[in-house]
């Protein structure tokens, strides 16, 4: 976790003045909204970091702010951002994907991380509305973003506002398909 990532279409933040190498980005949706793919636009954007479940999981597991860094975390924002900012990180990026719910709640259930659809609803609004509570008590910036607006135009957009340049190529998701085009998953909920 300390190195820097090389992926193929990473941003060189040395050679990239517009990156912000003392910037983090902590992805923070419910599970199954789309937190993967949002980390992997974020390392092909340059970010340290990675669109898998290796994640860290203590404090001194977070590198240090060479580049723009990439965490995802469902939860516990505050401890998370306090370390970032021990760490050196000078802006936090709290980025919440918000997934439409049947399919959200769908995809919790299938994959085993509630045992059923109600409870993986209800789950939902809570990781939600707790996310945003923390970020903004933590005076960080926050961003709503829908998993079914993830588009390349979009990206084009969005990604330098929130200091990143848009990087068009290959996603690295690490143990899943990697499709050759950014396509919403949410149809296969409703078959």
């Amino acid at each position: 976790m300390d190195q820097p990532r090389t992926d193929a279409g990473a941003a060189d933040p040395v050679a990239d003045p517009e990156l912000t190498p003392a910037a983090a980005y902590i992805v923070s949706g419910a599970v199954s909204s789309g937190n993967r793919l949002l980390a992997a636009i974020l390392v092909r954007s340059g970010c340290a970091g990675e669109a898998s479940t290796n994640q860290p999981m203590r404090a001194d597991q977070l590198p240090l702010p060479t580049q723009p860094l990439v965490i995802i975390k469902h939860g516990g924002l505050t401890g998370w951002i306090r370390a970032l900012r021990a760490k050196g990180y000078e802006r936090i990026v709290v980025i919440l994907p918000i997934r439409e719910p049947i399919a959200n709640a769908d995809s919790m259930v299938r994959r085993g991380h509630h045992p059923d659809f109600e409870d993986a609803y209800a789950h939902r609004i809570v990781v939600i509305a707790k996310n945003i509570t923390e970020a903004l008590a933590q005076r960080v910036d926050l961003e709503i973003v829908t998993y079914e607006g993830l588009t390349e135009p979009f990206l084009e957009r969005w990604l330098p506002r929130i200091g990143l340049p848009y990087i068009a190529g290959p996603l690295s998701l690490p143990g899943q398909a990697v499709p050759k085009t950014i396509v919403n998953q949410n149809a296969r909920h409703y078959q």
